[in-house]
């Protein structure tokens, strides 16, 4: 009579950031994946029975490209078991569970970094799955790791290889199958925070011992997490930069660090997270450097300010990176 064998399946995979293929300058998860699947998705193939079909082997690394560096002790391991599985697979109809664990090497070759997870580290092998569920629902489990996107980070491709240990339930251990595996590749598309600063429409005419002034740091689609301004004074110096503060439209008042800038007195101020795609207003305000607090009658002091901006993944940014070339002259009166 004729019959059908069914053998089940197992499969690696990577996901980052989620559903998403974008990543900005905000931390982002890294999921490396066992997943394992039955021929017949209708049926129990194994009836009572805890019947593990797959594992990795004892070591696996993963491969993370250039512009993403890896938080240490981000990573952890998950098990995660449906709760539309049924009821026979060892843990009861949903099961999830997650602990710590750590690289036991993390190396960076050529801006790829590789970092080696072993089973040793939870107590000497990975868990095995049963494939006994039911619908389309398969149990997983993953290494997740948490990464930080340089804000000029390039696209980059991400993967992990090891040994794919099948058949592990075989009472003869000729018929376990270990393949080696380095396939899981899966691209991330980086995308740089847009900002832009909008200054005034006009030259800043100053008439009292202050000078204030109104702008903008917008945003386009991808919103900025950690926004920076700088303020260099370039022709007269008549502005007490260290004295200056900017104000937003909560009234948050911000401080900014005295930098040297090309030689000139600057300042920088760290905004933090400007949301997309919005506009957000900004106030200045400092102090004029002129003797008595103001420019001698009958006459005009013209000077000029230099304003750069950009996006810092790390809100403690404390100088000028590549962004220096976005920026605006402001002439004041």
């Amino acid at each position: 009579a004729p019959f059908q064998i069914y053998q089940p399946s197992a499969g690696t995979y990577v996901s980052v950031g989620g559903t998403s293929h974008t990543s900005a300058c905000d931390v982002m998860n890294a999921d490396f994946c066992l997943q394992v699947r039955l021929q017949d998705t209708h049926y129990d193939d194994f009836p009572e029975e805890f019947k593990p079909y797959a594992s990795l082997g004892s070591e696996i690394t993963i491969y993370v490209p250039t512009g993403y560096s890896y938080i240490p002790n981000s990573s952890s391991f998950h098990i995660y078991v449906n709760q539309n599985s049924g009821t026979g697979n060892g843990f009861g109809p949903h099961y999830e569970a997650s602990f710590p664990i750590n690289p036991i090497s993390v190396n960076t070759v050529s801006g790829i970094t590789a970092l080696v997870f072993s089973a040793a580290d939870i107590g000497g092998c990975w868990p095995v799955l049963d494939v006994n569920f039911c619908g389309n629902y398969e149990p997983i489990y993953y290494i997740r790791i948490q990464l930080q996107p340089e804000c000029n980070a390039p696209s980059g491709v991400f993967s992990f290889s090891g040994i794919l240990n099948e058949s592990i339930s075989s009472v003869n251990p000729a018929y376990i199958v270990s393949t080696p595996f380095n396939t899981n590749s899966y691209t991330i598309n980086h995308v740089e925070p847009d900002l832009l600063f909008a200054p005034p429409t006009s030259q800043i005419n100053v008439t009292t011992n202050n000078l204030t002034f109104g702008f903008q740091v917008c945003t386009g689609n991808i919103s900025s997490t950690s926004a920076w301004l700088t303020f260099e004074n370039t022709t007269n110096f008549s502005v007490d930069l260290a004295s200056a503060t900017i104000t937003d439209a909560m009234n948050n008042v911000y401080t900014p660090t005295q930098i040297n800038i090309n030689g000139n007195p600057g300042i920088l101020f760290n905004i933090g997270e400007v949301s997309s795609p919005l506009c957000h207003d900004f106030t200045f305000s400092a102090p004029i450097l002129a003797p008595g607090g103001c420019a001698p009658l009958n006459s005009v002091v013209y000077d000029n300010m230099t304003v750069r901006y950009g996006n810092s993944c790390s809100l403690d940014f404390s100088g000028i990176d590549e962004y220096a070339n976005r920026e605006q002259r402001l002439l004041i009166l």
